[in-house]
């Protein structure tokens, strides 16, 4: 069990690449692998397996509709001889349909200790099925590690997607709050885009596979809750070479990570988690989430956690460490030599003004943040900054409409926004007041 303000640890996928460019799954995330044919989906869920099979306190729970249970055995549990594997079989009785040849793995087999067989007798009844897999849910509770082998074979197995639907309905929130992490693999090309949106609402990460050409691939995020927007804008090409996932381009790490910083300032002090929480008059969950970088602070608890913590705010983008007076990590930069120019040509120009917030050009603290203020009707065709490099924004009032890649997104207070190496477009204040907003070149 989880208790309020401990820290929630990552699980990961087991594949270096995407762990570095998700962070990792969130305890209680239901991922549904929308597959295109031939794009190797059940190599990600190798790699799940063995990840999740170096957790001793863990089980594995494989649900299996596609494959002889002796299949399963040979591929998953001999290969991992120390895990706690459970295989509900949905297979034998459903499109094995009794056959000696898939019943026979029952039948005088030693087992080790630590792999389970869960066989469905009536897995054609979706009611049977569902009473089966809750057993086991409730025998493994917290923290478990599912795979359902494919909801495609379960649709056919029930004549059809409306039990499926309402099979993911019921056990997908179930997971969620057993904090287990589930894999649930389905055929894109098999079922309506209908059935997919109605997966995607109730779900909370969806990643797409695709064929490109042969042997090349391509992943990309269709929804990743609790993750920043821009991890859906990245489409990741990959090959597969003897069942390993191979990324052809460069992965970068996707995550500002404000939450690190926070934490290093806080251990610094000397200071709980539940202290500074109650110093920030927040709950020691929403610090939690903070420090783990799965949300990131408004602008006000920014500045009240600079206050509390005794650094300034650029120290929480930065890879500065605390210092004394002009050495690195230590700068005051008072209002009155705080530097204001007006952008723009003619009687636009009025409509942008920028001001300095670190002394020079900022590039010794590795980071260069402005306050930008846009006058009502303020446009511009170009970035607002001739930079090559990450950028991080934060709306502190009005309302910002920008285009990212050819992408239009609307801004509102309180929002951010962290480009890696994206292209700012167009951008125009669609309010009716003045816009302000932190713009910081990293």
């Amino acid at each position: 069990m989880v208790l309020e303000g401990e820290a929630l640890a990552s699980v990961h996928a087991g594949i270096a690449e995407f762990d570095r460019f998700l962070g990792g799954f969130q305890p209680g995330d239901n991922v549904v692998w929308a597959a295109e044919s031939g794009t190797f989906v059940h190599s990600f869920v190798g790699a799940f397996l063995k990840e999740a099979a170096a957790d001793p306190d863990g089980a594995i729970v494989y649900v299996n509709s596609n494959y002889a249970p002796q299949s399963i055995y040979r591929r998953f549990a001999q290969a991992l001889p120390d895990a706690r594997f459970v295989h509900v079989d949905a297979f034998t009785y459903g499109k094995g349909e009794g056959d000696e040849v898939f019943r026979s793995h029952y039948k005088g087999a030693a087992f080790p200790d630590n792999f389970e067989n869960v066989c469905v007798e009536n897995p054609s009844d979706a009611g049977s099925f569902d009473r089966a897999l809750s057993a086991v849910e409730e025998r493994y509770g917290e923290g478990a590690r599912y795979v359902f082998d494919s909801l495609t074979g379960l649709s056919e197995l029930w004549g059809g997607d409306r039990d499926v639907q309402r099979f993911f309905t019921r056990h997908c929130p179930k997971l969620y709050e057993l904090q287990a992490v589930a894999y649930w693999a389905v055929e894109k090309e098999a079922h309506p885009s209908s059935f997919l949106a109605n997966l995607t609402h109730i779900t909370q990460v969806v990643i797409q596979l695709r064929n490109v050409e042969e042997g090349f691939f391509e992943l990309k995020f269709q929804k990743a809750e609790d993750r920043p927007s821009r991890i859906l804008h990245d489409v990741l090409r990959y090959r597969v070479d003897e069942e390993s996932i191979q990324f052809l381009d460069k992965v970068p790490a996707r995550e500002l990570r404000i939450g690190d910083r926070i934490r290093e300032h806080r251990v610094g002090k000397a200071l709980s988690q539940a202290e500074l929480a109650r110093m920030l008059d927040v709950t020691p969950s929403a610090l939690c989430q903070i420090e783990n970088n799965q949300v990131h602070p408004s602008l006000p608890l920014l500045l009240d956690l600079s206050h509390n913590l005794g650094c300034s705010l650029d120290e929480f983008f930065g890879e500065v460490t605390a210092g004394q007076g002009g050495q690195k990590g230590f700068r005051v930069h008072k209002k009155k030599d705080q530097t204001v120019a007006k952008a723009g040509k003619g009687a636009a120009k009025s409509k942008m003004e920028i001001q300095t917030l670190l002394p020079g050009d900022g590039q010794t603290q590795g980071i260069t943040p402005y306050l930008l203020r846009l006058g009502p009707g303020a446009e511009g065709a170009r970035p607002f900054f001739d930079h090559k490099g990450p950028e991080f924004g934060w709306i502190v009032s009005g309302l910002l409409k920008i285009v990212v890649d050819r992408e239009e997104i609307l801004l509102r207070k309180g929002d951010s926004i962290y480009l890696e190496d994206q292209t700012l477009g167009r951008w125009r204040n669609e309010g009716t007041g003045r816009a302000e907003l932190v713009w910081v070149l990293c």
